[in-house]
């Protein structure tokens, strides 16, 4: 979300969102709708009016900040969404409590459109791809201002690991004086830390987390914040070194580049020992009431013209292979935006059921209430 996805921004899609829109307050005999559940700016506004105008569907998106907020509703059950855009962390089990539907494929006659191997890797997650539609995908690494970074650590070597910034406690004693900060998600934070020790992500026994929540204890005085909203901070200069998406160094840049500031951001991870990765989906909710609507939404999303501008506006990456050449060059060569076949090797996902999302999230909430 995950890469936070979102997560991403403040701002909000005037021409599409209705503020504090309660889709269950609508008449679920309203056909020509469409309610959406989703990231803040994850969409491009361009597509979804060219899609009203095409379609004459309305679409009215309600916006979460954290997938546990998401997911707390989804779980709910009747939350009188159509169409939803949920993670690939937290996917499995909400697919086995019965928060979707089954996909009807027949209506998506652009599904062939996605990378048979995100797909294989999302069939782990989601059985014979039945109830989800990749819609970005991207990973959790570092976001950071070198030259503010490089100040910041003297005389220190840069690290052969970039993930050291995040997490080796002789650089955050560093960049604490310039701005630290890690995600505010148990379901980033742990994982990433846990691999970047060297421990399964996945797999995590009681041990492998207390080991990782005592590194992160031992750093916690130098965390200036936890949160995914990094953006504005980076670019303000509130921040100089934070965990991040595949998108954001793109997002901060671009503010940047408003306001003529002649500074940038990188993002970066080890391509030798990989990161998290994170897929965000389409879904229908079980109890949506215009499904025929969310499906339309998908297929017209998932033409590789709509893909592609999606893609180069988010700067995340497109699981749509058919919008390639419609990419950006330079977007499409960042090795981070889309890794090489070996290093996508080294990338993990996770399946979190829910004892294990308790579990990290008792974790985490232990870390976040520790005296700096």
């Amino acid at each position: 979300m995950k890469k936070n996805k979102n997560m991403l921004h403040h701002a909000l899609l005037p021409s599409t969102f209705i503020a504090f829109c309660l889709p269950s307050l609508a008449g679920a005999a309203e056909q020509e709708k469409l309610y959406f559940y989703t990231w803040a700016d994850y969409i491009s506004p361009q597509v979804v009016e060219a899609f009203e105008k095409d379609t004459g569907i309305d679409v009215i998106q309600q916006v979460y900040d954290s997938i546990e907020v998401m997911q707390a509703k989804m779980l709910t059950g009747n939350t009188g969404y159509d169409l939803v855009i949920t993670a690939s962390d937290t996917l499995a089990p909400q697919i086995k409590a019965g928060v979707y539907a089954e996909l009807d494929k027949k209506k998506l006659g652009n599904y062939g459109n996605l990378d048979p191997e995100l797909m294989a890797k999302m069939a782990t997650l989601d059985p014979g791809n039945t109830h989800a539609v990749p819609y970005l995908y991207g990973t959790t690494g570092v976001v950071y201002q070198e030259q503010a970074v490089r100040k910041a650590l003297g005389d220190l070597p840069w690290p052969e690991n970039p993930m050291s910034l995040l997490f080796d406690p002789q650089y955050t004693e560093r960049l604490k004086q310039c701005g630290l900060s890690l995600m505010d998600s148990p379901f980033e934070t742990l994982p990433v830390t846990l691999h970047y020790l060297g421990r399964p992500a996945q797999t995590a026994t009681e041990a492998d987390i207390k080991d990782a929540t005592e590194r992160l204890k031992k750093i916690r005085p130098d965390v200036r914040q936890f949160t995914s909203m990094i953006t504005v901070n980076l670019a303000s200069g509130n921040l100089c070194a934070a965990m991040g998406y595949s998108g954001d160094a793109a997002l901060g840049n671009q503010k940047l580049i408003d306001s003529g500031s002649p500074l940038r951001l990188s993002y970066a991870y080890d391509l030798k020992q990989g990161t998290k990765l994170w897929v965000d989906s389409f879904a229908i909710p079980a109890s949506a009431a215009n499904a025929d609507n969310a499906l339309k939404f998908i297929d017209y999303i998932l033409r590789p013209e709509n893909a592609a501008t999606i893609a180069n506006e988010l700067r995340y990456a497109t699981p749509n292979l058919a919008a390639a050449p419609l990419l950006d060059a330079e977007f499409r060569s960042d090795v981070y935006q889309y890794p090489s076949a070996e290093t996508k090797q080294r990338l993990f996902t996770v399946d979190l059921d829910q004892q294990e999302q308790r579990r990290m999230t008792r974790a985490f909430n232990s870390l976040r209430t520790t005296t700096q």
